[in-house]
């Protein structure tokens, strides 16, 4: 049965940076599931990886893809390399396969992205915003793939589904009563799933900013209302 209640836990990216911090909080989620009940796990971007985003797209603004797109490569190869290392610290000789394919259909959309920047040659609030949100949305599915591989069913979530926020980008806050009407509007079960649920600790959204600015206290408020909203199975987990 699906609980109709979650234990909103939040990783930052320091403590994902590295394959050993990641088996750690693999660990730390795996023993809170089993010991007090369903969690929703709440995650940054990697490490360095929201510098190396912002830093790509004043690249591509400036009509430099190459360089751009190499950011892209190298923080896809960083992501990769540390979903690999920390799963096969956790189950040697497992199969990275998923861990890559989350990786790879981010960067992919990422790439697109810096592309039509290095076309328009223009970075406004909103496109920045946007770029730098691939760090959460990375890490989150990175973050669902290990849990999974290694035996603790877990889902990427996809904030974008119900989050809404002012246009203040860059350091937008978190609109409620739109966010709950569209909570409410969501079909029941649409939120609500027996495996673990990993967020983006932002909102990244062509439109409306992202809210990674926002405290922590605030993520987390944003994070219980949604996983509150769950009341059964009977739909799929939000698009990652």
């Amino acid at each position: 049965d699906c609980p109709s209640t979650y234990r909103v836990m939040k990783f930052g990216g320091s403590s994902l940076g590295d394959p050993e911090r990641l088996v750690r909080v693999v660990g730390i989620i795996g023993h809170e599931h089993e010991t007090n009940g369903p969690v929703a796990i709440v995650v940054s971007a990697f490490g360095d990886t929201t510098e190396r985003l912002r830093s790509a797209v004043t690249a591509a603004a400036a009509g430099h893809i190459e360089p751009a797109t190499q950011i892209a490569d190298t923080i896809s190869q960083a992501a990769i390399d540390i979903g690999t290392r920390a799963l096969q610290g956790l189950v040697p000789g497992a199969d990275a396969a998923p861990v890559r394919a989350a990786v790879y259909e981010r960067v992919e959309a990422l790439r697109s992205l810096l592309f039509g920047v290095s076309l328009v040659r223009e970075m406004t609030p909103q496109t920045v915003d946007s770029v730098v949100s691939f760090g959460e949305r990375i890490a989150s599915a990175v973050v669902a793939a290990v849990l999974t591989v290694s035996g603790r069913p877990a889902v990427a979530v996809d904030a974008r589904s119900w989050t809404v926020t002012d246009d203040a980008f860059g350091a937008a806050l978190v609109d409620w009563e739109a966010t709950q009407s569209r909570l409410d509007a969501l079909p029941r079960g649409a939120v609500a799933s027996p495996s673990i649920p990993v967020s983006l600790a932002q909102r990244p959204m062509a439109e409306p900013p992202r809210w990674g600015a926002m405290g922590r206290t605030t993520r987390r408020r944003c994070s219980r209302a949604v996983f509150r909203r769950a009341r059964s199975c009977a739909g799929p987990m939000c698009p990652a």
